[in-house]
């Protein structure tokens, strides 16, 4: 501290305030120097109080998730990691997100039979087997986001559900559901959403708040082709579906 050009401490600075004939109280010493010792120990005892975050998945779908749950306000802890030894600074119960992404497994053909069998071989042991490395790092209370191919059950339109996709997100809500029983009772959620969501949306979930209104800008691209009239009816109509 500078009073008058010299500088003073702040035991210094009562003195200073201290008429000349007056003696210095011992008190006024103690009280400054233990208001600063506080002050100096709570600084240095500062800790992050951000949101903590982990996602793992197929290395084309980590990025646009990672920045939304950036923006979201999340400490991203490990991004496309596969196990606990990827990221060796993770320590147990630090995770307060874990959004597990879709695993790009090799190519399918052949007959439903044959397909059912190579997404279970391959993407849901994938699935199950890091949800089981990662678990001991969530934190109590933790929030769980497993994020599965084609759109959430209320999003099919009639006749058009995809039979492989809704067979594919029972068998990750078995996952979520295995989750539960043994995270469960320290406070952890699990949720299946699907990926047809907006990573902000997905990161909305994540953070227990309802996702943030769409720019307004962005409806300008709302088919383009139609006249005003029609062009200001679809976009009020996808607004209040945004809302409900």
């Amino acid at each position: 501290m500078i009073c008058c050009g010299l500088p003073l401490s702040a035991e210094g600075y009562v003195d200073a305030l201290r008429r000349p004939w007056e003696p210095a109280p011992a008190s006024s010493r103690f009280w400054v120097t233990a208001l600063v010792e506080h002050l100096h120990l709570s600084h240095d005892t500062e800790v992050n109080t951000l949101p903590t975050a982990l996602v793992t998945g197929s290395p084309e779908r980590v990025p646009e998730i990672t920045i939304a749950l950036k923006s979201a306000g999340f400490d991203i802890l490990a991004a496309g990691v596969m196990s606990p030894e990827d990221a060796p600074d993770l320590a147990a119960r630090s995770v307060d997100c874990y959004v597990q992404l879709p695993v790009d497994g090799p190519p399918t053909s052949g007959g439903a039979l044959r397909r059912t069998r190579d997404v279970i071989a391959h993407e849901m042991l994938s699935r199950f087997e890091a949800a089981a490395r990662f678990l001991p790092l969530l934190a109590p209370s933790a929030t769980v986001v497993l994020v599965t191919e084609g759109p959430d059950p209320g999003d099919y339109a009639a006749g058009t559900a995809d039979p492989g996709q809704k067979a594919l997100r029972v068998l990750v809500g078995v996952l979520a559901e295995a989750i539960l029983r043994d995270c469960g009772g320290a406070g952890v959620r699990a949720t299946v959403v699907g990926e047809d969501r907006a990573p902000e949306e997905i990161a909305a979930l994540a953070s227990h708040r309802p996702p943030e209104s769409l720019p307004w800008w962005l409806y300008a691209s709302v088919d383009p082709e139609l006249d005003f009239a029609d062009w200001r009816n679809s976009v009020l109509c996808l607004a209040s579906l945004r809302n409900t």
